[in-house]
């Protein structure tokens, strides 16, 4: 949420036009114009990552009639879970000053 009166107590219905058809400033991102009553605002996001994540598990399958773990006494089920997680990030190399929205 981006209160336009943050951006210049002046404006008049911010926010009644919106378009992100291109990248402005060559960082990869598209970049979003806003209009307002006899203005336009232009913003750039800020870097995106995204996460991914996979799990593998051994054994792939549990055979409830076997408890093969003795832990403290008690017969469990043992398996071992293997997670790994990967990020890729955009814009690689940011471009230009970062400012920031006080709320």
């Amino acid at each position: 949420r981006i209160p336009g009166s943050k951006l210049d107590p002046q404006l008049q219905y911010f926010g009644r036009s919106l378009d992100s058809n291109q990248d402005l400033n060559g960082d990869t991102i598209p970049d979003i114009s806003i209009g307002a009553h006899g203005k336009v605002i232009q913003l750039w996001s800020r870097g995106v990552a995204i996460v991914t994540t996979t799990a593998s598990f051994n054994p792939d399958k549990i055979n409830i009639l076997n408890k093969a773990c003795d832990i403290n006494g008690r017969k469990l089920f043992c398996f071992n879970a293997k997670v790994c997680f990967s990020a890729s990030f955009r814009p690689k190399k940011p471009v230009g000053p970062i400012g920031k929205l006080d709320s």
